[in-house]
């Protein structure tokens, strides 16, 4: 919630609500036009072809909004001539934003935020299926990889809140996957 405050203006807090709220890729949302929204989803064209992706009442009524201030334009997300926004300029803009949050880390953009919506979609109770679908994985060993990023936190959150196991001999086997995971993390 913290980075939607940091948005400098309507438009980049609409763009920052979205990749939230939905994990959409940043090239999915560079040609988002108004016909693409729809009451409870967008439409976007992306590696896969045309996909819907589920939204909040909050992303579409942000959505709306834009579309309300500039409703001579086809395009949601435009700069202040009216032109496409580059996905330079919203990798720029997302990252900018991440990083006065606090943030840190050499991958901060919009696919961090992808990644930990499908992340945040498993913890929450989502399952591996429907997590394909919404973000639009071709193959569904793609979203698996996300139930071990699952594993990993799971890992960590069991050696922060069980150290004392991890001093007994009988629980050589936490240790060891708990410094494995410690070495699958730092690749993230």
């Amino acid at each position: 919630m913290h980075l939607l405050n940091l948005a400098a203006n309507p438009r980049d807090k609409a763009l920052i609500t979205i990749f939230i709220d939905t994990g959409a890729r940043l090239s999915e949302l560079t040609g988002l036009r108004t016909q693409d929204i729809r009451t409870k989803s967008i439409v976007v064209n992306g590696k896969s072809g045309e996909k819907g992706i589920p939204i909040s009442d909050e992303t579409r009524r942000l959505l709306r909004g834009l579309i309300r201030a500039n409703p001579k334009n086809d395009l949601v997300f435009t700069d202040s001539q009216g032109e496409r926004l580059s996905r330079f300029v919203i990798y720029r803009l997302v990252r900018k934003v991440m990083k006065q949050a606090g943030i840190e880390g050499p991958k901060l953009g919009p696919h961090r935020i992808r990644h930990a919506f499908g992340k945040g979609y498993l913890v929450n109770g989502g399952d591996v299926c429907s997590l394909q679908q919404i973000m639009g994985h071709a193959n569904i060993t793609t979203t698996e990889k996300y139930t071990s990023l699952n594993l990993i936190g799971l890992l960590f959150a069991l050696r922060r809140h069980l150290s004392y196991a991890l001093a007994t001999p009988r629980c050589f086997f936490l240790r060891r996957a708990s410094r494995r995971a410690a070495n699958l993390a730092s690749f993230c």
